[in-house]
């Protein structure tokens, strides 16, 4: 018998006292006299892991400003003789292979994990209704002898899909969420496929789905209904230009989801970042081209800065997705730059390169996120081809280019929710032939707010963009950000940018408005000229 107790003293620290030396590693100083009065049942947990079963409090009372009780350890019990034949290969798998061996203490709150651990993986790998016990055939004299039983019964494998909703192809459906005719039951695919349709943006649940078994089969039934997602953006900016008056630029954005119910994907963009400048990129992704792995994925980029050079990209890739989660991009670009001016600046190319793409999202929602993570990484790699001024073809040079973007989203307090994006991009060449045409250009609203629309021409360049929201609604918040961005070329310089906004449901879908300041390391964070401001209207169909 052990007698224990709690000691208030005057300087408002609280001491468990325990008058016999217990079989556990142990502290017993504490500032919160809640947790003192808890640390019983901690005492007991520790020792019901240490192999004694039936450590128990007999009994506790009150005495003025100390509490006492009778803490009873009993005997520290070991495995003997365990046969677990039936569950070797299984304790392999969850990796406890020698638990059970004679000699072992029994730590209860494991031995309940194991248990556990053993029915969710045969849950996940074809036997939904197999049932696993341990039948013990001695308990005590601190030994437990007994074997464990395993019963698999039958191996389930999907058979169809069955959805209720005539917007969606049920093949390409079932191909997304990684059911395939044949695929053996898993009871973790099954729990997350509402987190994947979430994720899939275009598709929302109507009701629980339903998991209906044959005699060796099973199939799954989705209540399902549109989500708006077609999308139409048009963003405006006012910037002050700098030859005197207002500059307006524009940015549009039109994206279509789920073409011919299976998935497809259409985009293009248009962007006029200053009075002789513009952007156009199309792009077409065709997920499980005839029901096949292919999801092929062609891109055309057009960008002509004022009347410096034209350079055009065109992107040949395929997808591969081993989870809805994780997704892979290998392709082929082929990009040409034409100078339009007799300036040393810029240079005539072509260049052929081979790139690789990842892509990992953990969102709780695609398009309004509110927490999770998503990062994105390019590499693209090729030989450039160099005309000279008098039509001579330079050696082949290679060039190399990289792309990571980091996106973190978190909960603050109640609807306070915290976003961070990360990226860094840079631009190579073997032999350091880089000219204007070859950089970056960013700068604007949609990478280093509080700047015009590709301000800044960098070979590479990076940006921290720190930004608290608080949600109105669904779709609605209002925010404040800050950015510190950093660029290279033949010299360095910062930036810093900070300011407010908000995006606003309204009937048609999203209002967006931003206000922003920004300096660099010449120009200080003062004056009307530093001023931007951006709204824009997404149309949702």
């Amino acid at each position: 018998m052990v007698f224990w107790g709690v000691v208030v003293t005057k300087a408002s620290s609280y001491t468990l006292v325990i008058k016999q030396e217990l079989p556990i590693s142990y502290k017993s100083h504490f500032k919160d006299s809640v947790k003192v009065v808890n640390e019983l049942n901690n005492v007991v947990a520790q020792l019901r892991e240490k192999g004694y079963l039936l450590a128990n409090v007999d009994s506790q009372y009150y005495a003025k400003d100390t509490l006492w009780g009778d803490l009873n350890v009993g005997e520290c019990y070991q495995w003997v003789e365990v046969d677990t034949k039936s569950i070797d290969q299984l304790l392999r798998k969850v990796g406890k292979k020698h638990l059970f061996e004679s000699g072992n203490v029994v730590n209860y709150e494991l031995f309940l994990r194991i248990e556990s651990d053993l029915l969710n993986y045969v849950n996940n790998h074809g036997y939904p209704f197999a049932k696993i016990n341990f039948v013990p055939t001695k308990l005590g004299e601190g030994e437990i002898k007994g074997r464990w039983n395993c019963d698999l019964q039958k191996l389930f494998v999907f058979d169809s899909l069955i959805i209720d909703y005539k917007g969606i192809n049920a093949n390409f459906l079932a191909k997304t969420l990684g059911f395939k005719k044949g695929t053996i039951y898993s009871k973790k695919k099954i729990d997350e496929i509402p987190k994947q349709l979430q994720q899939l943006g275009f598709l929302t649940m109507t009701k629980p789905m339903e998991v209906l078994f044959t005699e060796k089969t099973f199939g799954l039934v989705l209540h399902l209904e549109k989500r708006k997602q077609n999308t139409l953006q048009g963003l405006v900016g006012f910037l002050p230009n700098e030859s005197g008056g207002l500059l307006v630029t524009g940015d549009v954005d039109f994206h279509l989801t789920n073409i011919f119910r299976r998935g497809i994907q259409f985009d293009a963009v248009w962007k006029k970042a200053d009075l002789y400048s513009q952007q156009l990129t199309i792009e077409y992704h065709h997920p499980y081209l005839l029901n096949s792995i292919i999801s092929p994925k062609v891109r055309l980029e057009v960008w002509k800065q004022d009347t410096s050079f034209l350079t055009v990209d065109r992107h040949l890739g395929f997808s591969f997705y081993p989870s809805l989660t994780n997704r892979f991009d290998m392709g082929v670009v082929y990009e040409t730059s034409q100078s339009l001016q007799q300036d040393t600046s810029y240079q005539d190319f072509s260049k052929l390169s081979y790139s690789l793409a990842y892509q990992y999202t953990s969102l709780d929602n695609y398009w309004f996120p509110k927490k999770g993570h998503q990062l994105n990484g390019v590499l693209e790699i090729g030989e450039k081809n160099i005309v000279t001024e008098d039509l001579m073809i330079a050696p082949i040079t290679w060039q190399w280019l990289w792309k990571l973007k980091y996106q973190f989203y978190t909960k603050l307090y109640k609807r306070w929710y915290f976003y961070t994006k990360i990226v860094y991009q840079g631009v190579q060449n073997s032999e350091e032939q880089l000219w204007e045409n070859d950089l970056f250009q960013f700068g604007g609203l949609r990478t280093i707010r509080g700047f015009n629309e590709n301000e800044f021409r960098a070979s590479q360049w990076s940006l921290l963009n720190v930004e608290t929201r608080f949600w109105i609604d669904e779709t609605s918040f209002f925010f404040l950000f800050y950015n510190q961005g950093y660029y290279w070329y033949l010299d360095e310089q910062w930036l810093q940018g900070a300011g407010i906004g908000t995006q606003l449901k309204v009937r048609s879908g999203n209002f967006n408005f931003a206000v922003a300041w920004g300096k660099s390391q010449d120009v200080q964070l003062s004056g009307i000229n530093l001023f931007k401001v951006h709204f824009g209207l997404v149309a949702k169909f």
